[in-house]
C-alpha cells in the first residue's frame, strides 16, 4: 500500500519572514511508524532544491533518531514527486 503525503503545511510549516522551517509536531513519530505498514511518497508543488533540502534533513532526523547503526540508514520516503511530476 502506498501513502501519499503533501510537504507543505502537512509536514512541516515554512516561516518566509526568517527563511527556515519547522516540522509539524509528531512528524518523525508518524513517519516513522507510516513506514513500517506504507510505501510513504511525499509531494510537494514547491521546486525540487527547495524539497530535497527539506526531505533530506528529515531523513537525517529520522535515521538520528532510530536505535540502528550509523551506518545501516534506514530509507524512510520511498519516493518525492514535485512540481514537474503535475
Amino acid at each position: 500500500m502506498t501513502l501519499v503525503l503533501d510537504l507543505d503545511e502537512t509536514l512541516i510549516h515554512f516561516i518566509s519572514q526568517e527563511k527556515k522551517f519547522k516540522l509539524r509536531p509528531g512528524c518523525l513519530w508518524f513517519l516513522k511508524e507510516m513506514a513500517n505498514f506504507y510505501e510513504i511518497v511525499i509531494f510537494t508543488a514547491a521546486a525540487k532544491d527547495y524539497a530535497d533540502y527539506i526531505l533530506n534533513i528529515i531523513e537525517k532526523r529520522l535515521n538520528e533518531s532510530s536505535s540502528c547503526d550509523i551506518n545501516d540508514k534506514k530509507k524512510y520516503i520511498d519516493h518525492r514527486l514535485y512540481r514537474h511530476h503535475c
